[in-house]
């Protein structure tokens, strides 16, 4: 005997036995009728609506307390409109996964996600619509994460941009994302690019398989060749390779290497062409710095010999008997042999200057007590002191130690001091002053005289040159004095300083070391002392 059918009509609704399938499902499930008023709601349906049968079943949707809870996907309130039963109940249509909001009991909100159909009778009438729900609260959270997460990973990707950077992301042998910045390098507009095989812009193109940096040339639209940069990174997801390069346009750099680099080159080119002039200058000068010594020496020689024999028999005829000269010739030979030592002294000077250049001026060290040279100096200028009617004193506070030095060159330099001192000096006077210090002692020679400008200090030690035309021609000198006495001071170990005061007077204050710093050397070697080249000591 068959057992009879189901009757699954409106009017047998609900049954045992659907009831005990609506019971065992995963989604929620009631019936409302056409006033909105809910029949039934299974135990799924009251756990994802957070409330007991007795808050939902004989209730009305469409009384204040639902329409408070439950709203449109957007948060607008619910109306008949857009009511689902409404809907349901006027065009009798199926209504698929539509979207709502519910705020449960327990406050918390969640979205659920609806479905509608109609329940008909025997005749085709809506008797009641029957609505599934599901909670998707999680899924639109998870949704929502990865769309911050791609939204995020979209901002990082187009901020390359901004760093010069273009980004393109392949998958297979196609485009799936590029940024602005590769469009603009390329002038491709994104849709041109994605879904197209974007590595037969590269040259060769399977060098962008290569999970590392590399340079290469691109093709841009409008087919020029770029030179880029870039930079391929493997990723696998979801079982597919995927391959993000970062590319860097660096075709203005490389021709501003390859401008420097031709730069450079021309630059070594003439530095070399220039290196060799100034080694064949050197040559030169060198050639013509021994000429220069060679007529020197010769020279020296030459004039020195003459002028020996013009001095002798000048003084020799000097000191004839009175009835032997005149007055007048007497006078007259007198002239001859002061201009003949004068022109022997500037003789040497010039000698010496240029051996101290050339590096050939040998110092003959010897032990001396600086009190007893000075007074030996001081007396030889005593007569010229007198006959100008100017004092000249001598002050030794100095232990009266022996010292090292060049006792002729100290003298030349002490020499040339006195002189200018008594040259310049009009009225008052001049004093030498001699003081130990730690390792050295200091000797000063000061003058009452005329005095030198502050901007005149700076040319004072220059060769051949005087801080006054005028002054040379009223006082003469050819401006070596200074120069060689700075040279020799240097040459002997020691400094030289001045202080001056135009209307004032001046001190030449230099000192000597005790024991001289360079030790002897071989013939010939230089040493840099006090910043000059000096030779050493012989």
């Amino acid at each position: 005997m068959q057992p009879p059918p189901l009757d699954m009509s409106a009017e047998a609704i609900p049954t045992t036995f659907l009831t005990r399938i609506l019971e065992s499902s995963g989604e929620g499930f009631a019936l409302l009728d056409h006033q909105g008023l809910v029949t039934y709601v299974n135990s799924e349906g009251l756990r994802i609506l957070g409330m007991s049968r007795g808050e939902t079943v004989g209730t009305s949707t469409r009384h204040p307390g639902w329409r408070e809870r439950v709203r449109a996907a957007d948060g607008q309130p619910i109306t008949e409109k857009n009511s689902l039963i409404e809907r349901v109940y006027r065009s009798g249509a199926h209504i698929r996964n539509e979207e709502r909001t519910l705020l449960r009991s327990d406050g918390r909100e969640v979205f659920l996600s609806v479905s509608a159909e109609p329940l008909r009778d025997n005749e085709g009438a809506i008797r009641q619509v029957y609505l599934s729900f599901r909670d998707i609260t999680g899924q639109r959270e998870i949704e929502h994460a990865l769309r911050r997460q791609m939204e995020l990973y979209q901002k990082l990707l187009q901020a390359q941009s901004d760093l010069g950077l273009g980004v393109v992301v392949t998958a297979g042998d196609n485009c799936v994302y590029v940024n602005e910045h590769y469009c603009r390098m390329t002038g491709y507009r994104r849709e041109e690019l994605v879904g197209r095989n974007v590595l037969e812009l590269l040259s060769p193109p399977e060098i962008a398989r290569l999970p590392c940096a590399f340079h290469t040339t691109l093709l841009t639209r409008d087919g020029h060749r770029l030179e880029i940069e870039a930079a391929t990174k493997t990723i696998e997801s979801r079982g597919q390779t995927h391959y993000v390069s970062l590319v860097r346009d660096v075709t203005d750099r490389r021709l501003n290497e390859a401008a420097l680099q031709k730069a450079y080159a021309e630059m070594e080119t003439r530095v070399a062409e220039r290196t060799r002039d100034l080694e064949d200058a050197n040559q030169r000068l060198t050639e013509l710095d021994r000429l220069k010594s060679e007529f020197l020496a010769i020279m020296s020689h030459e004039l020195r010999t003459p002028l020996n024999s013009i001095l002798g028999f000048t003084s020799l005829m000097i000191d004839e008997p009175e009835d032997v000269l005149t007055v007048e010739q007497r006078r007259n030979l007198r002239i001859v042999y002061e201009s003949a030592e004068h022109l022997l002294v500037l003789i040497n000077d010039i000698l010496d200057v240029s051996k101290i250049e050339s590096g050939t001026m040998a110092l003959a060290l010897e032990a001396m007590r600086v009190g007893d040279l000075l007074s030996q100096v001081v007396e030889t200028f005593e007569p010229t002191a007198a006959r100008r009617g100017l004092s000249l004193t001598l002050e030794d506070r100095s232990d009266h130690r022996e010292l090292e030095s060049d006792r002729r060159r100290v003298i030349q330099v002490l020499n040339n001091l006195l002189g200018n001192a008594l040259k310049f000096t009009r009225e008052g006077g001049v004093s030498v002053r001699c003081e130990d210090a730690e390792d050295a002692v200091w000797i000063t020679v000061q003058d009452t005289g005329i005095g030198i400008r502050e901007e005149d200090l700076s040319v004072l030690f220059q060769p051949f040159r005087q801080i006054d035309s005028t002054i040379q021609r009223q006082y003469g000198g050819a401006g070596l004095g200074l120069y060689l006495c700075r040279k020799l001071v240097a040459l002997l170990g020691g400094e030289i300083v001045v202080e001056s005061r135009a209307g004032e007077g001046t001190a030449f204050r230099f000192s000597l070391p005790r024991q001289h710093p360079t030790p002897p050397a071989s013939p010939g070697r230089a040493h840099r002392l006090g910043g000059e080249r000096v030779a050493p000591p012989a």
